[in-house]
């Protein structure tokens, strides 16, 4: 079934990339590599409001040189967002009206992928591994796949 948003694109500004893996409690971040080649886990935010997250992501986008931010983007099979679509929608949006380049990307089965890759082992000592694992596995996507025409939303 053919997607109709807009193809990834392909001149983002040259620097880091910032993923981002939306959850309930938690939020994964990954950061690409200053070529914006590789994508690596970065860090596990607490989520308390959109408010306060926006904020760390901005800080952590100045602290690093990230010039985008990519934030995963749950759909549904039918390809309408989740919840959290909504919200990383919502987010990109209020990045983008900040004069941060942000779009969203398909994440489906980022999180699955990323507990199976991380095994049960470590878990309890580390919680947030999982979302930074997610958060990377959905920015390789994202870097693997720009300018191929797959589709991401830009805010």
């Amino acid at each position: 079934m053919p997607d109709e948003r807009p193809a990834a694109s392909t001149t983002a500004p040259a620097g880091r990339l910032l993923g981002v893996d939306l959850g309930t409690r938690r939020i994964g971040l990954a950061l690409s590599d200053p070529a914006g080649i590789i994508a690596a886990p970065f860090a596990a935010l607490p989520f308390t409001t959109e408010a306060a997250l926006v904020g760390a992501l901005r800080r952590t986008c100045t602290e690093h040189g990230v010039r985008l931010v990519v934030l995963g983007h749950p759909v549904r099979t039918d390809g309408t967002p989740t919840r959290l679509g909504v919200r990383a929608e919502r987010i990109a949006a209020t990045l983008a009206a900040g004069g941060l380049p942000a779009c969203t990307w398909d994440e489906q089965f980022t999180s699955r992928e990323a507990a199976a890759a991380t095994g049960r082992r470590g878990r309890a000592a580390d919680p947030g591994r999982i979302d930074r694992v997610a958060a990377a596995l959905m920015l390789a996507d994202y870097l693997e796949h720009r300018g191929s025409g797959r589709p991401a939303t830009t805010a």
